[in-house]
């Protein structure tokens, strides 16, 4: 596989914020779609940029915009921070909400 899903999966909460399980399947069906779509995500400086991280006014909602090789840039990495779990565990939690078009 081009993807390292257990790497990934190992990143963010088990499961999204409406207690939907984030398996392999799962990201990997999502990441297939993207590709599909896109073909890759950059991952050179550019894709890096700030610019394309999209923070809301209460830091609790991330969308990181995902940098293809045409720059159509139209799909995003949706996250939500779970402040309780994050106290808990001392360390941001982040559940994955979903790869999508923008």
């Amino acid at each position: 596989s081009r993807y390292d899903t257990e790497a990934a999966l190992s990143l963010i909460a088990h499961h999204d914020s409406d207690g939907k399980l984030w398996s392999n399947e799962r990201l990997l069906q999502q990441l297939n779609t993207y590709h599909a779509a896109r073909h890759q995500i950059r991952l050179d400086p550019e894709s890096r940029n700030a610019r394309h991280t999209h923070l809301s006014e209460d830091g609790l909602t991330v969308h990181q915009t995902l940098i293809d090789p045409d720059d159509l840039n139209d799909w995003s990495l949706h996250l939500t921070l779970d402040p309780e779990k994050s106290n808990e565990a001392r360390t941001p939690v982040l559940h994955l909400e979903s790869i999508a078009l923008i």
